[in-house]
């Protein structure tokens, strides 16, 4: 995907001396201070004529939204005393919807952390999947934003996440979540859209993000969309990022771009024709050619039937890519290059040990299987024995990437690894780094397509259906559950075996329940005889959401907690968010809490409930469940960013 689209300008405000501004979406008022959170200003715009200087912060309340009005951040701070944009308050981040941008960048010296941004699509390609459409972004960095970090931030559902615009340079992009970023242009002559992360600027760091979900029909190429698109950009690090089920990690383009380094990248998808990286030499007259671009120490797992990892054409050279220390697993073609490039010390491996590789390597580089721990689990990690271990060259290492994707020191042996894990080796090798307070087993965004059952999760390996393969589709960024009166219907993640666990996930109906309403479970701890926990919520026709908890054994389920009124209604098509806990043992206490979706979580759980019995203090698999009775009517419930964690 290849974009180019010129900045407005904007015009300054004036300055006082650095202070707190609070800005509050329902409890504020224009015409207050904005000093404390007492008086609190209330609009965007409003906000936008905040006078700050070096060391003020404006920070939103968490759990508001505000539509249609670009946050204009066109403040400079220092490098001393840097200006922060953030969030106060408990609940869901602050949410910035429906601009055409929703914050305008053009600052130096920034924080701007703790936000969120999103929007609603213009119109859809009805001739390509009904795909959203319009030219809407998250967070614009424009000519003269320089020296900024935008960390802590979620952006979705947009035609860009994070645009780094020509003239912006010197940006860290840092620990950020951009998922679902498939909205294309709504210039049908256009292949724009659908990226993650645009690089158009030069000299910013994009490290530690999480990227999901770029992947939309094209009219051009049957698919398209890019975690981190380079379009002119110069000298830009990519590293440390994780990025799933996106159609390509990078796209470069533009004869302007070179010396971009992409390093200790973690990159997976299950889509059909998953890629990795795409570049263009030197006959490339539209597009290319793009110069120096260096590939390192990255981890590629795709798992697609017509997966194509690497593509350099129309000039490929060392002059084009430097490609070191990466270990490439592809189901179909690991990549294609017209002529030679730079290759070495990487590692190639496909289902049945025939790697398609139609570019020639060096002696340096192995068909062989790299060994990882658990690739359909998510685990990339290096057995002992790997080929991967004390084999790779000190490429990424003279760039300055001395730690793996996990922060481990880089080498652990007498030489680097291959990939992005390092694997420790000798006699004593250095203990492991303490697990952190929380860690997620599996998450699913359901940003691929399919048409009948859900496939693997994002991480947390493949679904188990209860019931036909045709009562479930992963379709428009949600996983469908079809479930029709007396029926019950479910899909079990068998490989996230935990104890205590923490689950959180989105769901909406597309009608209102009849009869005795429509459960929906949350099933933890479950073995392979049926025994399980259930925190559960009902949906009624009156709408009204029931909370309970329960536990089966046998094949019966047995209440725990009766089930008891949340307090809380629904609307047909609406998200409700739902965060389920079962944590301890002898006794277990069950937990869980819903709220509308673009509300504050609220801190209290509807319903809390303990239970000790015995063949369910053990771990076990992760599930979603629903159950429609003889009275209810036929439904197709929508899933949605999907969370599992360990607590």
């Amino acid at each position: 995907m290849i974009v180019s689209i010129l900045a407005v300008g904007l015009s300054p405000t004036g300055v006082s001396a650095a202070s707190t501004f609070y800005v509050d979406c329902s409890g504020g008022n224009d015409g207050n201070s904005g000093t404390s959170t007492s008086s609190a200003w209330r609009s965007v715009s409003r906000a936008n004529a905040a006078p700050m200087t070096p060391g003020s912060r404006l920070l939103f309340k968490r759990g508001c939204t505000w539509s249609g009005t670009a946050l204009l951040a066109k403040w400079s701070g220092t490098s001393t005393s840097p200006i922060t944009i953030g969030a106060y308050g408990t609940g869901n981040r602050p949410l910035f919807q429906n601009a055409q941008d929703q914050l305008y960048i053009r600052g130096s010296w920034l924080i701007i952390e703790g936000l969120a941004a999103r929007a609603d699509p213009v119109t859809r390609d009805t001739q390509c999947e009904n795909a959203p459409a319009g030219r809407r972004t998250g967070f614009r960095l424009v000519a003269g934003a320089q020296r900024n970090i935008l960390r802590d931030l979620t952006a979705d559902d947009l035609f860009i996440g994070i645009w780094v615009d020509r003239d912006a340079h010197h940006n860290t992009i840092r620990s950020n979540v951009l998922r679902n970023n498939r909205m294309k242009s709504d210039v049908w002559t256009s292949d724009a859209g659908a990226v993650g992360i645009s690089l158009i600027g030069d000299d910013n760091e994009i490290a530690y993000n999480t990227i999901s979900g770029s992947d939309v029909c094209s009219r051009f190429y049957g698919r398209d969309g890019s975690a981190v698109e380079v379009y002119g950009g110069q000298r830009n690090r990519v590293h440390h990022n994780r990025a799933m089920n996106n159609n390509n990690f990078t796209e470069l383009g533009n004869p302007r771009s070179a010396d971009n380094t992409f390093a200790y990248n973690v990159v997976t998808s299950t889509l059909r024709d998953g890629h990795f990286l795409t570049t263009r030499g030197g006959s490339d007259q539209k597009y290319g050619p793009v110069y120096r671009t260096k590939a390192y120490n990255n981890s590629v797992y795709l798992p697609g039937a017509a997966a194509y990892a690497v593509q350099c054409v129309k000039g490929c050279s060392s002059s084009i890519l430097s490609f070191r220390n990466n270990i490439i697993w592809s189901a179909d073609r690991i990549g294609y290059a017209d002529a030679a490039f730079d290759e070495g010390n990487n590692i190639y491996w496909t289902p049945g040990g025939q790697p398609k590789i139609y570019f020639p390597i060096s002696s340096s580089s192995r068909k062989v299987d790299p060994r990882w721990i658990a690739p359909g689990s998510g685990d990339f990690h290096l057995q002992s024995g790997s080929p991967a271990i004390n084999t790779g060259s000190n490429a990424a290492l003279q760039l300055g990437f001395n730690l793996d994707f996990d922060g481990v020191a880089v080498p652990q042996g007498g030489s680097v690894d291959i990939g992005a894990f390092e694997r420790g080796s000798g006699s004593s090798p250095p203990p492991p780094a303490p697990p952190p307070p929380t860690t997620t087993v599996a998450s699913d965004a359901f940003s691929r397509t399919l048409s009948t059952g859900w496939g693997n999760a994002d991480l947390g390996g493949p679904y188990t259906h209860f019931g036909p393969a045709t009562s479930f589709a992963v379709q428009s960024g949600a996983g469908l559950m079809r479930v029709s009166p007396n029926q019950s219907r479910g899909a079990t993640l068998f490989n996230t075996s935990v104890r205590d666990v923490d689950v959180r996930f989105r769901i909406s109906t597309d009608v209102l329940p009849a009869g005795d309403g429509n459960w929906i479970y949350v099933v933890s701890r479950r073995s392979t005889d049926g025994s399980e926990y259930r925190t559960k919520l009902k949906l009624l026709g009156d709408s009204r959401v029931l909370v309970g908890t329960s536990k089966t054994s046998g094949g019966v389920e047995s209440p725990i907690a009766v089930e008891v009124a949340s307090g809380l209604t629904f609307s047909v098509g609406s998200y409700l968010e739902v965060r389920a806990s079962v944590t301890g043992a002898g006794p277990t206490t069950l937990r869980l809490k819903v709220w509308r979706s673009g509300q504050a979580e609220p801190s209290a759980w509807n319903i809390t409930a303990t239970d000790g019995t015995g063949a369910l203090q053990d771990a076990g698999a992760v599930a979603l469940l629903s159950f429609l009775p003889g009275n209810g009517r036929a439904a197709t419930l929508r899933f949605d960013d999907l969370v599992v964690r360990r607590p």
